[in-house]
């Protein structure tokens, strides 16, 4: 079942999060049983695992992308992708072609498919060891902090400032998989896109490399008023991307994270565009979910990552995995 994220998520005294704090006491404990009954494997590649401690929408596979690029270009290296296809329709392990259909995938697989070769499987090991077969002289985990299955040589955290830790609490609660003092412990560097001065300083005594990043974003339609639509993680977030952009949004319209759109969801898109008589807008994992006849008519914004000081990133990532000697 897809979920919206609840908006008590964000908000620091709620009746709900009260209510529901047994909840996640009890959530916990599974995933820390969870967690214990795993076999750790090493891979015989290095691998970096890019992720979050929240449910969604911190910016990590753009920051895997970001990575792919830069494994590419300073390093020389054959970046692969492995994800767990979260919502796929895949058993066993599979290669992900820019064809297949994004309900069978996944839809973060295609998008990660375009940057770098991505493997779709629950079975992490697995799936590392074919894309090893198939040339990878290095391995890109997008999500999997919390899964405990294979050596991890780099764990980097990504934290957005829109979103945060939202109220600190654990699922249901709140937005955490685990508490911030239990998952900063198990962290080795931190991507703090948009950072704010208050969430640096609620980052700095944990004493992680911090390494700022922004999102960059590639569109023809000029700033005006729009109709925007989301299904991603945390759907606010593109909402006041396209403000700060300078975009007057006059409705928007939020789908769970992961939806599959049908032909009825595009009827009520396109009855509040006749109404309104203005452009529809999302962003470019929506739009891959989108028939082609449909996503044609739609204007897409395309999201990159971009580390500032990025030769002091570069830098930590040649000292931390010694990659000039893989």
């Amino acid at each position: 079942m897809l979920l919206k994220t609840p908006k008590f998520w964000f908000k620091q005294t709620s009746f709900i999060t009260t209510l529901l704090e047994p909840f996640s006491l009890l959530y916990a404990w599974i995933s820390k049983m969870e967690r214990c009954r795993h076999k750790t494997q090493t891979l015989p590649k290095k691998v970096i695992c890019v992720g979050n401690l929240t449910l969604g929408g911190s910016g990590k596979t753009p920051t895997v992308m970001a990575l792919s690029h830069i494994l590419k270009d300073q390093f020389f290296k054959t970046p692969h992708i492995l994800s767990r296809g979260y919502g796929s329709q895949v058993r066993g392990i599979h290669k992900v072609n820019l064809g297949d259909h994004p309900t069978y995938v996944g839809d973060e697989p295609l998008l990660l498919a375009k940057h770098a070769p991505t493997w779709v499987g629950r079975d992490r090991y697995t799936s590392g060891s074919m894309a090893i077969q198939a040339g990878a002289d290095i391995l890109l985990m997008d999500d999997g902090l919390q899964n405990p299955s294979i050596h991890k040589d780099l764990k980097i955290l990504v934290v957005d400032s829109d979103q945060g830790f939202g109220n600190g609490h654990i699922f249901p609660a709140g937005p955490l998989r685990i508490s911030l003092e239990k998952g900063m412990k198990d962290v080795d560097a931190i991507v703090l896109i948009h950072e704010t001065k208050e969430l640096r300083a609620l980052l700095e005594p944990f004493h992680k490399p911090i390494f700022s990043g922004f999102f960059e974003s590639s569109l023809s339609l000029p700033p005006q008023p729009v109709i925007a639509f989301a299904g991603i993680g945390y759907p606010e977030k593109f909402k006041s991307y396209l403000i700060q952009k300078g975009f007057d949004v006059r409705a928007f319209i939020s789908f769970p994270d992961h939806y599959a759109y049908t032909q009825k969801d595009m009827n009520v898109l396109y009855a509040k565009q006749r109404a309104l008589g203005l452009p529809l807008i999302t962003t470019e994992k929506d739009c891959i979910k989108l028939p082609t006849t449909v996503a044609k008519n739609i204007h897409v914004i395309a999201i990159t990552l971009t580390i500032k000081n990025n030769e002091n990133f570069y830098h930590f990532l040649e000292e931390h995995l010694d990659l000039q000697g893989l």
